[in-house]
């Protein structure tokens, strides 16, 4: 093999190996979320069962401790619930990473060029360089929607125009986004073989 042909393996050995992601360690993203939950709703569980099975306590006493759990369990829910946008967040970012480190590897970009991959136009436009129609590319459609997602819980936690557009019997332009714990089953399996289609045809252009 000449070094140009062995430069071109190495190049797509490595684009490849950087697009394929691990989908069971990024749901561990969110099981981090659930696991605090259960843990700290099951001391609180025990805390109540003990206070009604309490007959050393006088009742206005029992009144107070048992409004003390239950802002605990509104503190829960919110911790909860700030973790669950985080494995969002984290699912989104791990992709990103891995789009840039792949693009780089493949020496088919600037610096400049991925350090403007944050930017759905200019990564578009990137790629159309190549000869490569992100659009088109398998599951696209549900990466940018993660993208949206993950950009709307950074900034406010409201669905913007762009995030409503993108999927409009889920997300109402203005309302406050909650639950995103079906949004990151729904989200986590294309979104990664998006990631994983971009890859290949990296790979076909090198």
């Amino acid at each position: 093999m000449t070094p140009k042909q062995i430069d071109k393996m190495v190049r797509k050995a490595r684009v490849q190996m950087y697009s394929q992601l691990d989908s069971g360690k990024l749901r561990e993203l969110l099981l981090l979320s659930k696991a605090y939950k259960n843990y700290a709703m099951d001391k609180i569980d025990k805390r109540m069962k003990d206070l009604e099975e309490s007959s050393s306590l006088e009742q206005e006493v029992k009144e107070d401790l048992v409004y003390l759990l239950s802002e605990n369990v509104s503190d829960t829910q919110e911790i909860s619930k700030i973790g669950e946008e985080l494995a969002i967040i984290g699912l989104y970012k791990s992709q990103e990473i891995a789009i840039k480190i792949a693009a780089k590897a493949s020496g088919l970009f600037s610096d400049k060029q991925i350090d403007e991959f944050y930017c759905t136009k200019k990564f578009n436009k990137h790629l159309k360089s190549i000869g490569i129609d992100v659009t088109l590319i398998a599951d696209f459609k549900k990466f940018n929607e993660l993208k949206l997602l993950n950009n709307c819980l950074k900034h406010s936690g409201i669905v913007d125009k762009k995030l409503a557009i993108a999927r409009p019997e889920r997300w109402k332009e203005g309302r406050v986004i909650t639950d995103v714990t079906k949004d990151f089953d729904y989200l986590i399996v294309p979104s990664i073989n998006f990631v994983r289609e971009f890859g290949y045809q990296l790979r076909k252009k090198i």
